[in-house]
């Protein structure tokens, strides 16, 4: 391993060995709270190894391309996070010859280079639970650590990879999503600790008296069950709102009908989101369940004709908190069916709502006796009525995560079969028959869908295996009373040719004729556009013969994302693929929008046919944006015999619980280049609500340490300008713009560091290396985030040395300390050209309510005039602000941190105001 991978290795390592982000007070846990929160931009998307062909060899590795020796198991481009990888091979015998290395690359960084069993087993920088091994895993590796990308990502493997499938999305804002340290944690906890010291209540239900367990609007954030005799099991069901109930074992997740004889259906296992114990004869599940007003969550017990009198009793035990925004409803569709005997693919999930999947639960029986060939079985899952599937399996097993019908009972964390019984063992299980329970939860990889979703498996190798009995539980939320479908509009481009293929799916698909042509030229087609839209789904039928197919798509002229296939299928070459585009104020002008399909760079010939829109509103505006008034948090009065101000600053929480301040410090009047020193504020303890903090909130630090930093001129700095800080790796890190003697276009952005010894935030240490990088247009005020497990840095600059146009760029990190090349976030067309981007000083940006939202200060305008705009993916804003607000160098703050929920807070600083400040901002939707 390369030193720098060896560093990047540490520091994930830290990462996941120091306490990630616990759930807040009366909070969905962070992990699970994006479910309930539509994100219409993401296409979740999988690259697997299944027959081309439609049948089940599904090994065969064709369509993959070859690069310096590596087969390509996965290529994106736009902007995406991975979210899955799983493989198998003959373990035994093929793994040590075959498996010899595999690569992952995010925008350009090697994140991992080595051994593939190293990478699954635990050896590499990250470790069980987030990694499953062949024999954790049952059969299959997997992983789920994310691997966001801003731009670019592969995945390369040297060898024969055999099995695998690479779940990933792409879109607007794809990238963002949990870290590996926030998956660790919830992966790995002991979640039903809260859950088990609520208070008990007892419950007593029997035919035609149904228990009522929590009745909206709340949304329940646990639940478990407690029988007084594990025998009701069975009989008990569970209906949510005016849904159809569903079994009780499998809303819990045991997934099995069970019996009322020895073998009860009962087994013990506990994943991320459900646990059931044999012994007690009690359930656990927390997954979210939000109830609108008057709705209702209850328990019925289903009688037969010997107990139609029973009653069954327990405790139950709640846990919930308050209405979640967003409009999210909990989906449940239970089903129970046989093998169709028909080559096709039977229906477990089908709706024609705005939907997110979360959760599969299933049981398989009945099959022929001394045969498991059922779990040949492909899943097919399609979205928003397109015709080509997402993601096709490669198997029953492997959708759940192990291999080779498995190597017996387990309980990982999203995947497992934790009860497999083998009815008449005898003779090798020669006539033996199977009963499987298993669960597949998609908490990572929620499989997401605008207009509907249809998910369904083959019975066996081609879906006619019988008989088979498979009965399913598929949980989800549903958006269809905040997402609406306002229009649609198909594009038919000139001069397409007649082909004639089956769709890349089940293995009786008919070739049937579709129309294509290719082009390397740039093309614009009109589509007619409702006004009310603010976003819409453009779907392209192209021909698959040859991956690597790639154009740019533009609407306005701004660049609105990408078409990109790395895949190729010579044998069903019809094919289908969806891009998001968020629709900015104007784009339908006139009720038509222009969208520009750039073929002109792809190395391969681009294929298209017809073009669909479907248009999309999300209910998204913003209704109102207010602005408080101020409170002054640290004063200048005191830190020197003389009237001083701050300018750009940050406050940051050190690992300790203190809080620290750092800011430009000056003497009045206002200096200009000549602002040397960082000045530092503290308070060893304040409210976790900002709307608590007091005057003079912060002091200054004691005369030794009330100046952080100072520019050092014997390393090329002539100032410090606008510094902020993040606590990662063990350290609080300092970014700052420390200009520089080469003029205004090699301006320089440096990194420092600070421990514990001698006290967070006091004593900084300049890091080797410096500066990071230089750029044009005096580049400055750098603001750092992370997004997934990507950091980050937004800072002013112009697009080029020759338009001079005011904009915020970015680069994006995995360690802090290699950035990737700029690109440009917010470019201001329409303001006039300045050779120091004065127009967008002071970026900062946070994500809140599946919405980024950047801020900055444009003093050409006024001093203190701060716009505000915001974006689905935090790489592009479009150049018209959603309000604006009175601050400058502002940098805003969240109630206890909590971005998604908290109230929020913008500062506000500069010469003549004797300090900073501090104002509420409220965001209506």
């Amino acid at each position: 391993m390369s030193k720098s991978l060896a560093t990047l290795a540490m520091a994930v390592l830290a990462a996941l060995s120091s306490p990630a982000s616990a759930q807040l007070p009366g909070t969905l846990d962070p992990v699970l709270a994006p479910l309930l929160t539509f994100e219409p931009g993401w296409v979740t998307r999988s690259i697997t190894s299944h027959d081309p062909r439609g049948g089940n060899g599904d090994n065969q590795g064709f369509g993959v391309a070859m690069e310096d020796g590596y087969r390509v198991l996965f290529h994106g481009k736009g902007e995406g996070r991975i979210l899955r990888i799983w493989m198998t091979s003959y373990i035994e015998t093929n793994v040590p010859a075959e498996y010899q290395e595999i690569v992952v690359i995010t925008d350009g960084i090697t994140v991992f280079k080595g051994k593939p069993t190293d990478f699954f087993d635990g050896q590499g920088p990250w470790a069980s639970p987030l990694v499953h091994g062949y024999l954790e895993g049952s059969g299959g590796f997997s992983s789920y650590v994310p691997f966001p990308y801003a731009r670019e990502a592969k995945v390369l493997f040297k060898g024969f990879p055999n099995y695998y499938q690479i779940t990933y999305r792409e879109g607007a804002g794809a990238s963002s999503g949990p870290t590996a340290a926030d998956l660790n944690r919830f992966l790995s906890e002991e979640w039903r600790a809260p859950l088990n010291a609520a208070a008990p209540s007892a419950f007593l239900v029997g035919p035609g008296a149904p228990q009522l367990l929590a009745q909206g609007p709340t949304t329940v954030t646990g639940l478990s069950l407690k029988l007084a005799d594990g025998l009701d099991l069975p009989r008990l069901w569970v209906r949510v709102g005016k849904q159809d109930a569903v079994p009780a074992a499998f809303f819990f997740g045991m997934g099995t009908m069970g019996g009322l004889g020895a073998d009860r259906g009962w087994t013990t296992f506990r994943n991320s989101l459900d646990a059931a114990d044999e012994d007690t004869a009690t359930l656990w599940t927390r997954l979210p369940v939000p109830l609108a007003k008057g709705e209702k969550l209850v328990l019925e017990y289903r009688p037969t004709d010997a107990d139609s009198n029973v009653r069954a009793a327990g405790q139950v035990r709640l846990t919930a908190i308050g209405p979640v925004p967003g409009g999210a409803r909990f989906m449940t569709q239970f089903r129970d069916q046989k093998g169709p005997g028909t080559r096709t693919t039977m229906p477990f999930f089908e709706t024609d709502e705005p939907v997110q999947l979360a959760s599969l639960v299933e049981e398989i029986t009945e099959g022929q006796p001394g045969s498991r060939q059922y779990l040949e079985g492909d899943e097919m899952i399609r979205t928003d009525g397109m015709f080509a599937p997402v993601q096709l399996g490669t198997g029953t097993e492997d959708y759940f995560n192990g291999g080779w019908y498995f190597l017996g009972t387990h309980a990982n964390p999203l995947s497992g079969q934790p009860r497999f019984v083998v009815n008449d063992p005898e003779d090798g299980w020669s006539h033996a028959r199977y009963e499987h329970s298993l669960y597949r939860h998609h908490v990572a990889d929620p499989v997401v869908s605008r207009r509907g979703l249809r998910f369904g498996f083959e019975a066996g190798d081609e879906g006619a295996y019988t008989p088979v009995r498979y009965r399913t539980l598929a949980r989800a939320y549903t958006f269809g009373n905040s997402v609406k479908v306002v229009g649609q509009s198909d594009v038919v481009p000139a001069d397409l040719e007649t082909h004639h293929s089956a769709v890349d799916a089940e293995a009786a698909q008919q070739p049937q004729s579709y129309r294509v042509r290719d082009r390397h030229d740039t093309q614009t087609f009109s589509f007619h556009c409702p006004a009310k839209a603010d976003g819409m789904l453009l779907t392209r039928v192209y021909d698959a013969t040859i991956g690597g197919q790639e154009a740019q798509v533009s609407v306005g002229g701004r660049p609105a994302g990408v078409f990109f296939e790395a895949y190729a299928n010579a044998a069903r070459q019809m094919a289908q693929d969806a891009l998001w585009i968020g629709l900015w104020k104007g784009d339908c002008k006139g009720g038509n929008i222009e969208v520009t399909i750039d073929a002109s760079a792809s190395e391969v010939r681009f294929t298209e046919g017809t073009y669909s829109a479907t248009f999309y509103d999300t209910g998204s505006r913003l209704s109102a944006v207010k602005q408080g008034d101020r409170v002054r948090i640290f004063a200048t009065e005191g830190v020197r015999p003389y009237a001083t101000y701050v300018n750009d600053h940050t406050i940051v929480k050190d690992p300790a619980g203190a809080w620290h301040l750092y800011g430009i410090f000056h003497p009045e009047p206002i200096g200009h280049g000549e602002e040397v020193d960082l000045v530092h504020g503290f308070a060893q303890t304040l409210d976790s609500d900002p709307g608590n903090w007091g005057e003079n909130a912060l002091k200054a630090a004691p005369q030794n340490d009330s100046i952080a930093l100072t520019a050092d001129a014997e390393i090329g700095e002539t100032h410090l300008w606008a510094p902020y800080v993040v606590v990662a790796d063990g350290l609080m890190q300092m970014f700052m713009q420390g200009g520089g003697m080469n003029g205004n276009d090699a301006a320089r952005i440096e990194r420092a560091v600070s421990g514990a010894d001698g006290g967070w935030g006091v004593n900084w240490t300049r890091q080797p290396g410096t500066p990071l990088f230089e750029d044009i247009c005096v580049a400055r005020d750098p603001m750092v985030m992370p997004v997934g497990d990507l950091w980050v840095l937004y800072y002013t600059r112009c697009d080029s040395t020759e338009t001079q146009r005011a904009g915020v760029a970015y680069r994006v990190s995995r360690d802090l300390v290699s950035w990737s090349e700029p690109r440009q976030a917010l470019t201001l067309t329409d303001a006039t050209p300045m050779f120091n981007s004065g127009h967008t000083e002071s970026p900062y940006v946070f994500h809140r309510g599946g919405w980024y939202y950047l801020s900055v200060t444009n003093y050409p305008d006024a001093w203190d005039r701060t716009w505000l705009y915001r974006s689905r993916t935090p790489f592009q804003f479009e150049p018209v602000p959603v309000a604006g607000l009175t601050a400058h160098a502002g940098e805003w703050l969240a109630q206890g941190q909590d971005w998604d929920n908290g109230d929020l807070y913008l500062t506000h600083a500069g010469a003549g105001q004797g300090g900073v400040w501090m104002s509420k901002v409220d965001l209506s939707r």
